[in-house]
């Protein structure tokens, strides 16, 4: 059976659910989790079981599994394909050097057009460039 509005859920499957777990919330989501959605949720007879936190480590991607995907090839350093990506960042968005910018996250991939040295050097001169 499949149901499209989360409201039918207590009506249908009362005698079965338990209650439901709030999966990946981000941490942006966390107020509106907990003074919105967890509200109309109890006010349908549903139980908030509880709330697991986005892990961007289960959700990422080695770099082996994106050059896969891409039916790329390494050139360079395919002895690091097992990293893994948890974010990418564009780079030649900004008027910046791009070194605040490509520093603010760790275990990244950076993409950058190939005419654009200067953003490809601020990307490399960052912590964990990829």
């Amino acid at each position: 059976m499949r149901t499209t509005c989360i409201s039918e859920w207590p009506a249908r499957r009362a005698d079965r659910l338990i209650g439901v777990v709030i999966n990946e919330r981000t941490e942006y989501q966390g107020t509106a989790v907990e003074t919105e959605f967890i509200p109309a949720l109890e006010a349908l007879g549903i139980r908030a079981l509880g709330v697991v936190p986005e892990d961007r480590k289960l959700v990422s991607s080695t770099i082996d599994q994106i050059v896969e995907h891409l039916d790329g090839r390494y050139l360079e350093g395919s002895e690091y394909g097992d990293r893994i990506i948890e974010h990418f960042l564009v780079g030649g968005m900004g008027l910046d050097s791009g070194t605040l910018y490509f520093g603010i996250r760790e275990d990244k991939a950076v993409i950058v057009r190939g005419d654009r040295p200067d953003i490809q050097m601020a990307a490399l001169h960052t912590r964990h460039p990829a």
